[in-house]
């Protein structure tokens, strides 16, 4: 892949004028791909539709004590991550002068741009100098970016520590994509942080209830619990769930996973497996059956809990530019749901369980694979059937929110040493017709207080352990069985 040529950018500095300034807005963002909280948020530029591509439209910008934030709106979807030549990709830049002065950095519309970011490329040009930039990666400048799939509009944040302030508290900025279009169409825009962003409220790690069912979801990249047992029975302890569901085991077999969790928690459990993808719950599993690579199980409560069973489905889709793939093992597993709920397979059911659907689903391509899960909107209607609505009368499943345990950090993957900044790749999807979900979050043990670690038994490297972050949900299960029948499209 050819990186962007560095020549091709002089003709920006034709363009110079005063930039336009503005208030500061602190807000507590979260980078998790959903927009309600820039809902206070006043765009910064309100950009016109000028072209039949792609597009630059609204943007907005704000801060808190850790990240400067942009909102990106764009008017063909894209995938944030990808370049040009790759499905859906992009060349949206942003010429940001993070230390106020326009004689350092890249010389254009009157600013010196400090950094200049490639977020299709997933690399920044960092102008120590004006004339001898060096290509570094996102990661280097601590980017987040949401969502990690197909979208119009984005969420970017850059880790205030990481930039080159140089005690300035204020930057100026444009984006552009290629040389088609720019937001501002001239000039630049001055912001100025602001303080005052509450910090995260912390989300405890106990239950809320005792008779609220825990699921966790983790993909324990390449089997680490077997090279690397203790982080893994410690965040197992501290977490305390009844249905465990672990991705990215080959060595162990269902049996000795089982054996891991039930020394870790105690008590007699029941374990499941299709390929890497293995479900130890604390209550017996009726029936499995594969989907693809992925694993659906029967769990059957017991009446204390609840008068339904739970179908929950984990899965560890297709990675990477493989959308052909994710399209059809995401529709495979709808209409597995889809046909429980009418009971027609692939076990047999009474028509009104619950289910869950968790796992890594690797959503780095369109949006169309999350929403065949979460809404029923199939891909392929033609192969799969028609459209249904999985939550039954309530419509589409609940993403559950996985925000960090002690920040407003939400992803559930990283590699620092990689180009790829951190972001959502796992999910965990909730039928609340049947279910209410009481409580969700990511434990990343690294960002947790000392004292909150000490009194669960877990260290600050616990959590990376693997690349993912474990995933945890707590359900309520509604006491009355839901109507049998299907709502269609």
């Amino acid at each position: 892949m050819a990186l962007p040529n560095r020549i091709a950018l002089t003709f920006f500095c034709l363009f110079a004028c005063q930039p336009l300034l503005l208030h500061a807005e602190a807000l507590p963002i979260i980078v998790d791909g959903q927009f309600d909280d820039w809902g206070a948020a006043t765009p910064v530029v309100d950009d016109a539709l000028e072209s039949t591509g792609q597009d630059l439209g609204t943007i907005y910008v704000a801060n808190d004590d850790d990240f400067l934030y942009f909102r990106v709106d764009v008017t063909r979807e894209t995938i944030l991550q990808n370049d040009p030549s790759s499905e859906a990709g992009n060349e949206l830049k942003l010429f940001l002068d993070a230390d106020g002065s326009a004689e350092t950095g890249f010389q254009t519309r009157g600013i010196g741009a400090d950094l200049i970011a490639y977020f299709g490329y997933r690399g920044i040009y960092y102008y120590q100098t004006p004339t001898s930039p060096v290509w570094s990666s996102q990661n280097d400048f601590g980017v987040r970016s949401a969502p990690t799939h197909s979208a119009s509009q984005f969420e970017i944040a850059f880790e205030r520590d990481r930039m080159p302030l140089q005690g300035s508290d204020s930057v100026s900025f444009y984006f552009a994509i290629g040389s088609s279009d720019y937001a501002p169409d001239t000039g630049t825009v001055s912001y100025s942080f602001a303080t005052g962003a509450p910090d995260a409220e912390p989300i405890t790690i106990d239950r809320i209830d005792a008779t609220d069912v825990r699921i966790l979801s983790w993909n324990v990249h390449s089997d680490s619990p077997d090279s690397n047992p203790a982080p893994f029975t410690r965040i197992l302890q501290a977490t305390q769930p009844d249905i465990v569901n672990f991705q990215e085991v080959y060595r162990w077999s269902a049996a000795t996973t089982r054996d891991f969790v039930a020394d870790a928690l105690e008590g007699n459990w029941y374990a499941a497996e299709v390929s890497d993808c293995i479900t130890v719950s604390r209550w017996p599993i009726a029936a499995s059956v594969a989907s693809d690579g992925n694993l659906v199980s029967l769990i059957d409560l017991p009446p204390g809990i609840s008068n339904r069973d739970l179908v929950v489905i984990n899965a560890h889709t297709p990675c990477c530019e493989d959308n052909s793939g994710r399209d059809r093992e995401h529709d495979r597993m709808s209409q597995v749901w889809r046909n429980a709920m009418e009971n027609t397979g692939p076990f047999t059911t009474s028509g009104d369980e619950a289910v869950v659907m968790v796992g890594d689903f690797n959503m780095v391509g369109y949006v169309r694979q999350l929403e065949t899960l979460r809404d029923g909107t199939f891909i392929n209607e033609a192969t799969y059937g028609p459209n249904f609505s999985p939550a039954r009368e309530r419509g589409s499943l609940t993403s559950a929110p996985l925000r960090h345990t002690h920040t407003r950090e939400a992803f559930t993957w990283q590699n620092p040493n990689g180009s790829f900044a951190p972001g959502k790749l796992d999910f965990i999807l909730v039928g609340e017709d049947a279910a209410t979900l009481k409580k969700s979050y990511c434990l990343y043990t690294r960002d947790i207080p000392n004292d909150v670690l000490t009194e669960y038994g877990l260290y600050s490297s616990d959590s990376v352990a693997s690349d993912h972050v474990p995933a945890i949900a707590d359900l309520e299960f509604v006491p009355e069985p839901a109507p049998s029948g299907l709502l269609t499209y």
